[in-house]
Order: C-alpha cells, then sequence, then structure tokens
C-alpha cells in the first residue's frame, strides 16, 4: 500500500492519496489500486490520522460496498461468496491479470 499527499504537515488538511502496490480483486479497488472509501474522498476530516485511516482501509476490506464498486465483476461475484474465492483464489496462483 502507497500512502502520498502533504505528508509535510499533520494534522493532515486534505485526504492522502492511497493505493495498492499490488493485485488487490476487490469491490472497491480499482485494477490500478486506487480505493473508493469516502474518507478519502469527500468525508476527510483533518481530525483523522494514519490509524483511523487503516482501520478504515481493514474494514472496508472485510465488508466492501458493492453498491458503489471501482471494481464491478468483483462486485457482482461478491454475493456468491464461494465463486469469488474461485477467481481470486484462481488469479492470484495463476498469475491471471484482474479484470474490472
Amino acid at each position: 500500500m502507497m500512502i502520498g499527499g502533504d505528508l509535510g504537515v499533520l494534522p493532515f488538511q486534505t485526504a492522502p492519496r492511497v493505493k495498492f502496490e499490488t493485485m488487490c480483486f476487490h469491490p472497491n479497488v480499482d485494477q490500478f489500486g486506487n480505493i473508493c472509501l469516502d474518507i478519502l474522498q469527500d468525508k476527510w476530516s483533518s481530525a483523522y490520522d494514519c490509524r483511523t485511516l487503516l482501520l478504515s482501509i481493514q474494514s472496508l476490506l472485510g465488508e466492501p460496498n458493492p453498491d458503489s464498486p471501482l471494481n464491478s465483476y468483483a462486485a457482482e461475484l461478491w454475493n456468491n461468496k464461494e465463486d469469488y474465492k474461485r477467481k481470486v483464489h484462481k488469479q492470484y496462483h495463476a498469475g491471471e491479470a484482474f479484470e474490472s
């Protein structure tokens, strides 16, 4: 994961730029690693710190929001957990490119 932005000023006055550097097949992560998370967009507050940000990402990874997907294919599969797990396993172990 990469965190960037105006890191010289704490607390962050604007939301930091956060993205995954490695593949992440997830309804709220696109093929470039961008993350769809409200606090990284219009819900940012300078009261948030790195801990808040990482906890929010951890929560999103466990409980995606398929109603606001960056990866519509992953969002469709999310409703069938077995198909989702099979697709993730196949792509990670076969080295296939992720679909979006």
